[in-house]
């Protein structure tokens, strides 16, 4: 019994070294999944074991998952958003949008960002109840949302990273109570 186990355990180790350890999702502690996208289209997002990985490519990185703060006194929440360039090349312009589902919703559009130390910070401010950004709220199991971070370069060259983003159903309600919505 002992040698069926160790050998079970010999031959698993072995598919997961050849399998390579950045896909095996036991050794590298991500997986990719297909997440659906506006158009009917598919997206492959990066998770760990706890929720979405922060994406980049080759001209920028994201600083952190697109957040969305609560003021409940105030009835509105703001979405937030960053990313870091990884040369000293200038954006000419920042877009990013919620294309997670029909239609795609821009959520900010900077035509003249400003970068400290090569990082950029978005936000959209106030955004009540009514705001049609926000429709997805009205789910009530969890959700994942997936933003289109488009930097137009000085050169014209575009580059774009997708992130995905998990609303736990619990922060969901949270988010609707402080927009006043009552379910």
């Amino acid at each position: 019994m002992r040698a069926t186990r160790t050998l079970l355990l010999t031959l698993c180790s072995l598919a997961g070294l050849l399998a390579g350890c950045e896909s095996n999702p036991l050794i590298s502690g991500k997986t990719t999944v297909l997440v659906p996208i506006a158009g009917g289209q598919m997206a492959k997002m990066t998770f760990g074991s706890k929720g979405p990985i922060l994406e980049e490519n080759a001209d920028f990185k994201i600083t952190g998952l697109p957040t969305l703060a609560p003021d409940k006194a105030k009835g509105y929440v703001d979405y937030e958003f960053g990313l870091e360039m990884k040369s000293d090349a200038i954006p000419r312009s920042i877009t990013v949008d919620d294309f997670s589902e029909d239609p795609i919703l821009v959520l900010v559009q900077d035509k003249a960002p400003h970068l400290t130390k090569r990082v950029w910070r978005g936000s959209v401010l106030k955004m009540d109840g009514k705001d049609k950004r926000l429709g997805w709220l009205t789910s009530l199991d969890d959700s994942v949302r997936v933003m289109r971070f488009t930097v137009v370069l000085a050169d014209g060259s575009v580059s774009t990273v997708n992130q995905a983003v998990s609303y736990p159903a619990y922060y969901k309600e949270i988010i609707r109570k402080s927009l006043g919505l009552g379910y």
